[in-house]
């Protein structure tokens, strides 16, 4: 599993790519995705002072959630 690429949009938006293998990685339910997207979110936040929201691509294409669970459809802030 990796990242496959990271975009910052003029708007502080960070868009990141992340491989299948991260979505088919995510075990055990709601909580432990909900953990995942926040952690990566959070990370960024903090070590680039240009993010201001995170949005989650999965092979870049937008998807309704990371792994069955929560939705990405929106940037996580």
């Amino acid at each position: 599993a990796h990242l496959r690429q990271l975009y910052l949009l003029d708007d502080g938006t960070a868009v990141v790519d992340l491989s299948q293998e991260v979505a088919q990685g995510v075990l055990g339910g709601v909580i432990w995705e909900r953990a995942v997207i926040e952690s990566i979110t959070r990370s960024l936040r903090e070590n680039v002072d240009q993010i201001k929201r995170v949005f989650f691509l999965v092979e870049g294409q937008q998807r309704r959630t990371l792994a069955g669970h929560v939705s990405i459809e929106q940037p996580f802030m």
